[in-house]
């Protein structure tokens, strides 16, 4: 019983300190690192203090999130197509967040009312 108890607390802790969607948003959320964490591989650092850029396809301002202590960042968004990139890195720095079906372009990320999407920004620190 005293284990379900520190659980059940533990459960209730984590899952009220994400924030709810707002109610005509959706949300973009990921970390964004560097790998090699170290000269001997492995790993992936995360990068505090680091702006992501969220371009629409449709008309509208560029909104920015930044990375915490973490390297976490997360924004809501209306609903639409983003063009997501890491302010200071070409798109060929970029371990993930390639658009797969558009080699040597940023990702777009779709957005939808009430649903987060995820969308790692990993970038190759050069160590060797």
């Amino acid at each position: 019983m005293r284990h379900l108890l520190v659980v059940l607390v533990a459960s209730v802790a984590i899952s009220s300190c994400a924030q709810p969607i707002a109610t005509r948003d959706g949300r973009v959320s990921g970390v964004v690192g560097g790998w090699p964490a170290t000269s001997q591989g492995g790993g992936i650092t995360p990068a505090p203090n680091h702006v992501v850029e969220f371009l629409p396809q449709s008309d509208g301002p560029t909104l920015t999130a930044t990375s915490g202590a973490k390297g976490r960042y997360s924004i809501d968004l209306r609903p639409g197509y983003y063009v997501v990139r890491l302010v200071g890195f070409e798109v060929m720095a970029m371990l993930s967040a390639k658009d797969p079906n558009n080699f040597g372009k940023w990702p777009l990320v779709t957005v939808v009312a009430g649903r987060e999407s995820k969308l790692d920004l990993i970038f190759d620190t050069g160590l060797r």
